[in-house]
């Protein structure tokens, strides 16, 4: 299976307010206290609103090195990505949309 985002895709994200936004499956921005702002899929939830995150990339750091992710630290939960392929959407399943183009 191909990765998520490769090195040069932008990620379009939304802003997060409410823990109960994210869920397992959800591709997250966050600020962490060593790597500064990553983008991680998001594993398991705990009761605290702890997040256990993974890669979405072949560059990515693994969970091992990261620790839990608190609610506070998340910026926004990821919705597009843009790849010199096209857009796609990206969620709990990615679903690839046709590329943005203008017809005349």
């Amino acid at each position: 299976m191909a990765p998520l985002l490769a090195d040069g895709d932008f990620a379009i994200y939304r802003r997060v307010r409410r823990p109960g936004d994210i869920a397992p499956g959800s591709v997250i921005v966050a600020m962490h206290s060593q790597f500064g702002m990553i983008v991680k899929r998001v594993d398991a939830v705990s009761p605290e609103f702890e997040y256990t995150l993974s890669g979405v990339s072949t560059l990515s750091t693994g969970p091992q090195h990261l620790g839990r992710i608190r609610h506070d630290q998340v910026i926004g939960i990821v919705s597009l990505r843009i790849a010199p392929s096209g857009l796609s959407f990206v969620g709990k399943t990615s679903v690839p949309a046709s590329p943005v183009g203008v017809s005349g």
